[in-house]
């Protein structure tokens, strides 16, 4: 085979043709699917679920605490326990 000069390889890109682009190519990325297994997908599902569920129900009411006024302490020794 020979060596081709510029204005021979000009000449044959533009002659050149391309078949079409593949079917996978020419859908735009926000209409393409995504492939995801089914188990994915319901762990996704109940995760998101789960997650509103929580969201929508209220919080318990948390107790409030009050500081001790007065604290008794009692010691209670071996030898004063009855058996």
């Amino acid at each position: 085979m020979e060596d081709l000069d510029d204005a021979e390889l000009d000449s044959m890109l533009s002659a050149w043709k391309v078949s079409g682009m593949p079917r996978p190519l020419a859908i735009p990325w926000w209409r393409r699917s995504i492939r995801v297994p089914l188990p994915l997908a319901a762990a996704l599902l109940i995760a998101i679920v789960y997650g509103v569920v929580r969201l929508a129900t209220p919080a318990p009411a948390t107790v409030r605490w009050e500081p001790v006024k007065e604290i008794k302490v009692r010691i209670i020794r071996s030898h004063n326990v009855q058996n």
